[in-house]
């Protein structure tokens, strides 16, 4: 216990403000404090964590403790944030576009079967392009319908 007060007095913080911030982002650091849904879907943003290391790197002005403080802070305020939103399981449970084409093309080579074998071996379809049909289509009784060239009210 008196190692740690000697080095807080060795640190020689300007105010008593500077200690104050030391000793609160000490506990943010080791503690485990829950970030809020509505703060941590903002700092989980891209504008919000350039906001978090411009802040953080900002504190270097202040002090060198207070600043690598602050880094440890801003680092642990993007993570927990990530843990809130869920965007951290996202980025690390969800599989990547290119490993689930993997995956498909993996699942959907298969040997061709009976039925593909049997199709190829058949004679082809032999289409005959006769216009001299000797045959006339007939329309069916309408049985109260309209007919198909009626363009009146229905």
């Amino acid at each position: 216990m008196v190692n740690f007060t000697t080095t807080l007095r060795s640190l020689k913080y300007q105010t008593q403000h500077h200690l104050v911030l030391a000793v609160l982002l000490i506990i943010y650091i080791l503690v485990n404090v829950q970030t809020p849904h509505s703060i941590a879907t903002l700092v989980d943003t891209t504008f919000g964590k350039v906001a978090v290391v411009l802040v953080a790197l900002s504190m270097f002005r202040v002090n060198m403790v207070i600043g690598v403080l602050g880094l440890a802070a801003g680092y642990q305020l993007l993570m927990r944030s990530s843990l809130t939103s869920g965007s951290f399981a996202i980025h690390n449970y969800l599989p990547s576009e290119a490993s689930k084409v993997i995956d498909f093309s993996r699942y959907n080579d298969f040997p061709p079967t009976l039925e593909e074998e049997m199709v190829k071996k058949m004679a082809p379809i032999v289409v005959d392009d006769s216009s001299n049909l000797d045959y006339k289509p007939v329309l069916d009784g309408l049985h109260d319908a309209a007919p198909i060239d009626y363009e009146g009210v229905i």
